[in-house]
């Protein structure tokens, strides 16, 4: 699934069946119908009641003993947080996420970025889900689909077991 029909378009180049527009707070699935939920890069870019209730979907569309893999932008990035401290709004609601203005195409529109620590993480994934985290890794890599040239950045990779 994708939220952006361009998002899909890229998709198709690579696997071009079964791709679905949809948000990740409303997965059209139904209730325990997947063995593996793979959610890469997503949960960061959006505000906290939407990644809580997307974590509940990614639960329940899960099989039982389903594997769910995410990958969230870490609180130990210095020089990416600090980019969002200098130039965004950190909401008061939503500890270690800021709002930054950054242009999309020809418009200037509002991006979401919060920074995870390990803990927040297992919180997050665990707290009113059937999910327990099985690992959790820190990795580093380049983000976008014009990752090269890009600075590096520090990303949790983790996974979790639907109970």
């Amino acid at each position: 699934t994708d939220i952006t029909k361009e998002g899909l378009k890229i998709a198709s180049k690579s696997t071009p069946i079964n791709l679905v527009h949809a948000l990740a707070h409303k997965l059209p699935f139904k209730d325990n119908m997947f063995d593996l939920v793979f959610c890469w890069r997503v949960l960061h870019n959006i505000s906290y009641k939407v990644r809580k209730k997307s974590v509940f979907e990614m639960s329940r569309v899960l099989k039982q003993n389903g594997n769910l893999v995410i990958c969230v932008q870490s609180l130990n990035d210095p020089s990416t947080l600090e980019k969002y401290m200098n130039n965004g709004i950190e909401l008061s609601e939503d500890k270690n996420s800021w709002v930054v203005n950054q242009k999309i195409g020809d418009k200037i529109m509002p991006y979401v970025k919060h920074f995870y620590s390990k803990e927040d993480i297992q919180t997050e994934i665990e707290h009113d889900t059937d999910l327990k985290i099985v690992t959790i890794d820190e990795i580093e890599g380049r983000s976008g689909l014009e990752s090269v040239g890009r600075k590096v950045q520090r990303y949790w990779i983790v996974e979790a077991k639907k109970k």
